[in-house]
C-alpha cells in the first residue's frame, strides 16, 4: 500500500524500470544465448512486480481521487472488541489459554475484555487476532478413529 505522494511517485518510477527490464529480457530471449526456462522465470518475476505495482499505483490514484469507496472505520472499531471476544469463545479458550498463546499474563486479557480493548495497542490487537485466527482449537485438531 503507497501511504503518500513520495512512495506514489517512486512506484510509477520504479514499474517504468521494470517495464524497461520486461523489453531487455525480450532482446535477451530473442538472441538463444540463455536456457528458456531461465528467461521464463525472469519473465514471471518481471511480470509479478509490474502487476504488484500497477495494483498499488491504482489503488493509490482511485484512493486520492475518490474513486474507490471506503469502508467505514467506526463500524469496525466498534464491532473489533466484540469479535476478539467471540473468536476467543469459536475456539473455546478460556482467558487464560489465550494469555498464555499470546504470551502475556491473564490479568491483561481480563483488563482488555473489560474495558472493550480501548487500552490496547493496535500492535496487541493484532497479535490476539492473529494468534485467535490461526491456531486450531484443541476439539478441531483431534483425530477420530
Amino acid at each position: 500500500m503507497l501511504k503518500n505522494e513520495k512512495q506514489y511517485k517512486s512506484a510509477r518510477a520504479t514499474l517504468q524500470k521494470w517495464v524497461s527490464n520486461r523489453e531487455v529480457l525480450k532482446q535477451r530471449a530473442a538472441s538463444l544465448e540463455h536456457p528458456a526456462w531461465l528467461l521464463e522465470e525472469e519473465r514471471f518475476a518481471i511480470e509479478q512486480t509490474i502487476k504488484q505495482l500497477q495494483a498499488d499505483i491504482e489503488e493509490y490514484e482511485e484512493t486520492v481521487t475518490g474513486k474507490r469507496q471506503l469502508p467505514l472505520v467506526v463500524a469496525y472499531t466498534e464491532q473489533l472488541p466484540d469479535l476478539l471476544i467471540r473468536w476467543r469463545l469459536h475456539r473455546h479458550w478460556t482467558q487464560r489459554q489465550l494469555a498464555d498463546r499470546v504470551g502475556m499474563h491473564e490479568n491483561l486479557i481480563q483488563k482488555y475484555e473489560s474495558e472493550n480493548y480501548g487500552c490496547v495497542s493496535l500492535q496487541t490487537i493484532r497479535k490476539i487476532a492473529t494468534v485467535l485466527q490461526k491456531e486450531e482449537s484443541p476439539e478441531t485438531s483431534q483425530t477420530t478413529f
